[in-house]
């Protein structure tokens, strides 16, 4: 059965919204709430470019030259470099860069020949030189004319050097162009702008003109651009305070464009209580929102909330629905709590042989977490198992790990005796790195709680 979201950006499409198309093609790329199809996928991006959208040209054209199941890119090269010609020529940046690639990645040659001679490559590369030539100055004449896309676009090309090779640098020219395009509303140049204004490079730094540009894009809808802002607002950079206030806001914009994985950073922001008023309630609808589009993470953080019970009543049961639904993706994360919840029988039937294969499995690609519990669940099984567990607690407590000395600590105390002082230093050793569960041992089982 279709998501609602689903049957909805199904309806907008047929009318004719090509950012629903664009999102049906990327949702089936993924397989982000609709089964993965590569050849859907190219389907609805092929219909929003025939519907006048740029970058659905240019997600055509990359599924057309990508050698995924059910696209074969090689049969459709031409049909790729037409689409990437139709998306460049309207200023999408991207289509541009991917034309500069095909040459030298010895793609590019709809009308070429298979020979491999030295002179057809050459005689590619000047095809490919000329039409990029040609495709410059349609941008200077168009950035001349005051189109701020084109200015955009020759601007960052006057400064980085990136979209076209060959092109002589001149920053000073480039950086009078973003601030003009900037001034007329285009949000990639006034976050290209923000950014050299506050690393000062090609100009003199200006932090506060660089922050007033930077709020000014942060009012696009340009996702990217969202995603941009967002970034310096959350950690701060180039001497930019964090603003966390400011990232959520980027973050609610976003979503309200329809990013799952702008729904799942709010969820967490709301959670935590940053930037926003903590609401746990208002994070699980909005992690739902995200695990429905195919955010495996989003499905970790709703089986962390059944478990603890936040923002819903907590339930056993449906935390390892989601965390069994995170694990098949290969979140480790949520293979380690599914492997617990198996040892135990928490929210599913007991089977400690599906637990130990699932840790035994993270433990051979590294996971020391992983490890650490499956040394847990060897001592709970006694006899030779126990031992081997107890020498791989031992191996990574003195090797420094502070789960793995708190692990030890306790299948010391629970064998008593004289063991009680070796399990005290385990504890003392991992509550000194932190471990809050080592400072809890402590307290329950030493008068002192680990004073002294």
């Amino acid at each position: 059965m279709r998501s609602k979201a689903v049957v909805a950006l199904l309806r907008g499409a047929s009318r004719g919204d090509v950012n629903a198309m664009i999102r049906l093609s990327a949702m089936h790329l993924y397989g982000r709430g609709v089964d993965r199809d590569p050849a859907e996928a190219l389907r609805w991006a092929r219909a929003a470019s025939e519907a006048g959208s740029l970058e659905g040209a240019y997600m055509a054209a990359t599924l057309l030259l990508a050698d995924r199941e059910g696209v074969r890119g090689g049969e459709h090269l031409a049909q790729a470099e037409a689409l990437l010609r139709k998306a460049a020529q309207g200023g999408y940046e991207p289509a541009v860069k991917a034309l500069r690639q095909l040459a030298p990645a010895g793609k590019a040659t709809a009308s070429a020949g298979a020979d491999g001679s030295s002179a057809v490559a050459a005689g590619q590369a000047g095809q490919e030189e000329a039409w990029q030539e040609q495709v410059y100055r349609k941008f200077e004449a168009d950035a001349a004319a005051g189109d701020a896309k084109a200015m955009y676009i020759v601007g960052w090309s006057l400064v980085t050097g990136d979209t076209f090779p060959g092109l002589a640098k001149d920053p000073a020219r480039g950086v009078r162009l973003l601030e003009q395009a900037a001034e007329q509303g285009h949000a990639q140049a006034q976050i290209a702008f923000a950014e050299l204004l506050l690393n000062g490079k090609h100009l003199e730094r200006d932090a506060a003109r660089g922050a007033f540009w930077l709020d000014k894009a942060a009012q696009s809808s340009d996702e990217e651009v969202l995603a941009m802002a967002c970034s310096f607002y959350m950690h701060g950079r180039e001497g930019l305070p964090a603003d966390e206030a400011k990232a959520c806001a980027c973050l609610h914009r976003s979503a309200e464009l329809g990013s799952p994985e702008a729904l799942y950073q709010l969820a967490l922001m709301l959670a935590e209580g940053r930037g926003t008023a903590k609401d746990s309630v208002k994070a699980v609808r909005f992690a739902r929102k995200a695990a429905g589009q195919g955010i495996v993470l989003a499905q970790h953080f709703l089986g962390d909330c059944y478990w603890k019970g936040e923002g819903v009543d907590a339930s056993m049961k449906a935390a390892f629905f989601w965390y069994e639904k995170a694990a098949k993706a290969g979140v480790a994360a949520s293979q380690r709590k599914m492997a617990l919840m198996l040892a135990e029988g928490q929210g599913c039937r007991k089977n400690e042989a599906r637990a130990r294969r699932l840790l035994e499995e993270l433990a051979s690609r590294g996971d020391a977490k992983a490890d650490v519990l499956l040394a847990r669940l060897l001592c709970r099984a006694g006899g030779e198992d126990a031992a081997r567990g107890m020498s791989m607690l031992r191996a990574r407590a003195e090797g420094g790990d502070g789960m793995a000395q708190t692990g030890l600590a306790e299948e010391l105390l629970s064998s008593g005796g004289k063991a009680s002082g070796e399990a005290r230093s385990w504890l003392d050793k991992a509550a000194a790195q932190g471990v809050e569960l080592a400072k809890d041992l402590l307290a329950e089982h030493f008068a002192d709680g680990g004073k002294g």
